[in-house]
């Protein structure tokens, strides 16, 4: 998940789910709403062949653990690889570029029953043997299960009210030989905002290696940081992603703004990429160097 942060506040990803109630209808209940999984994702290869879960739900519950295929398009958005056949021609090309990591992984449960407060852990194992060099992924899913009231009830009785079923997922990766991450940052725009409009500084994060990026982008003013944008992935199956950060008026001032990705995966902390957003300038189209920040 992708948190974005300036001048001490963050931002995070939400799901929102909106469901349509009729008039006096009791309110939906949400089930798995705190549910959490740490680490946010996992690598694994021949050389480290197991990883662990841990899965945490304070209220507890009934959740299902499955292995779901989900690609990224042009935007960072994520949907399951079979809607995706039958979505935008982006989408389609992405989910033909994906690899899946299906059929090579297994998880010692299919599902998991927490008592309130209680945690555990899940371990996930690579079973079978990539069919070639290179990256392949999925997506491990926990979904809530309904609890048994809310599957129906005896004829005559007042219907239960609507079910809302959570469910967090995590990419787990598969590499088979060496790891190839490259960066690149390239069509910088910033869009100055008018009167109460943020400023909207947009670019596309580029993967250059043959390997998923991941990592953080920083955007400084006057080797102040104005905005920071966390955990950020561009999966192998697209070539890049758009980034938009939305910002108050420091992202408009007097000195030029740098924009900096930062890997958090097989190098962290070295910076893969940077770009610098001239002062003055509405519109700047620009590539960067991988790996090497512009001259001041």
């Amino acid at each position: 998940m992708a948190c974005m942060s300036w001048a001490g506040r963050t931002l995070s990803a939400i799901l929102a789910v909106a469901i349509p109630l009729a008039a006096g209808a009791a309110a939906p209940r949400q089930v798995g709403a705190d549910l959490q999984l740490e680490p946010k994702r996992l690598v694994l290869s021949e050389a480290r062949a197991t990883g662990e879960v841990t899965i945490s739900a304070p209220a507890g519950g009934a959740f299902d653990v499955s292995f779901i295929d989900r690609v990224m398009g042009p935007d960072g958005a994520l949907v399951t690889a079979q809607d995706a056949v039958a979505a935008t021609p982006a989408l389609r090309a992405a989910a033909a570029a994906h690899r899946s990591a299906r059929p090579l992984l297994a998880a010692d449960a299919a599902r998991v029953v927490l008592a309130p407060g209680e945690t555990r852990t899940l371990t996930v194992r690579l079973t079978g043997t990539a069919p070639s060099a290179g990256e392949y992924r999925t997506h491990l899913t926990v979904t809530a299960r309904a609890p048994e009231a809310a599957r129906g009830s005896e004829p005559g009785a007042a219907p239960a009210p609507p079910t809302v079923l959570w469910a967090q997922s995590i990419p787990v990766f598969v590499r088979n030989g060496p790891v190839d991450v490259q960066a690149g940052i390239a069509a910088t725009h910033l869009q100055r905002g008018r009167g109460a409009e943020p400023a909207v500084l947009s670019f596309d994060l580029v993967r250059q290696g043959e390997s998923s990026l991941f990592g953080d982008v920083t955007v400084s003013a006057g080797g102040q940081t104005v905005a920071v944008l966390r955990g950020v992935g561009v999966y192998r199956e697209i070539d890049r992603r758009r980034i938009r950060i939305e910002a108050p008026g420091r992202l408009v001032g007097r000195e030029d703004l740098e924009i900096v990705f930062t890997d958090r995966d097989s190098r962290p902390g070295q910076v893969l990429a940077s770009a610098r957003v001239p002062h003055g300038a509405s519109t700047q189209l620009q590539a960067a160097t991988p790996g090497r920040r512009p001259a001041a």
